[in-house]
């Protein structure tokens, strides 16, 4: 599932055990390249190897328990707090990067 409130593609993960459900939001960051697939991240990784282009890669994994029945809200709760941080993490690894 993706998450469509966020500007930028993230993927979005219900997971549940025995004694809890928890939601997690993920994505991948190069620079100012961002994308949800890992098949293409793995892939432009590659290519960036090729090309001496070390930048590198963060995976960026958000997880929240699920205290409501209703996993809407558990899933705006989500984003809204991936929207409010998402710009430092993305500024902190294009900093690096440089």
């Amino acid at each position: 599932m993706s998450s469509a409130e966020l500007p930028f593609p993230a993927i979005l993960i219900t997971a549940e055990g025995p004694q809890a459900r928890f939601l997690t939001l993920y994505w991948f960051v190069s620079g100012s390249r961002i994308t949800n697939s890992a098949f293409k991240q793995q892939a432009l990784m590659w290519v960036d190897r090729l090309r001496r282009n070390n930048e590198g890669w963060a995976f960026i994994r958000i997880i929240t328990p699920m205290t409501s029945s209703d996993e809407r809200d558990s899933a705006d709760a989500l984003d809204n707090f991936a929207s409010l941080i998402s710009p430092e993490i993305m500024n902190a690894i294009r900093t690096a990067a440089k």
